[in-house]
């Protein structure tokens, strides 16, 4: 398993795999923009799980988890919203 396997939940890489490669492009794009700076404001938390937070990017939102231990992200989902 790679560091990038370990990064995406199953179910966010299936659902990142379902969408269309322009999108996927966009998606890890904004993962790794996440990556960079994950406790940016401009990264809300999530109405549904506040221990998660919401990045978007044109058509795609990632929800995303940092751990409170050693700030690394972790990808639970992706979503196409338009």
């Amino acid at each position: 398993m790679t560091a990038y396997d370990d990064l995406w939940s199953g179910t966010a890489l299936k659902a990142l795999s379902l969408l269309p490669v322009a999108l996927q492009d966009q998606a890890e794009a904004l993962v790794r923009e996440i990556c960079r700076s994950p406790r940016d404001p401009k990264y809300p938390p999530s109405v549904s799980n506040p221990r998660a937070q919401v990045g978007s990017a044109g058509p795609v939102t990632v929800v995303f988890e940092v751990s409170l231990v050693d700030n690394l992200v972790h990808i639970t989902a992706v979503y196409r919203n338009d």
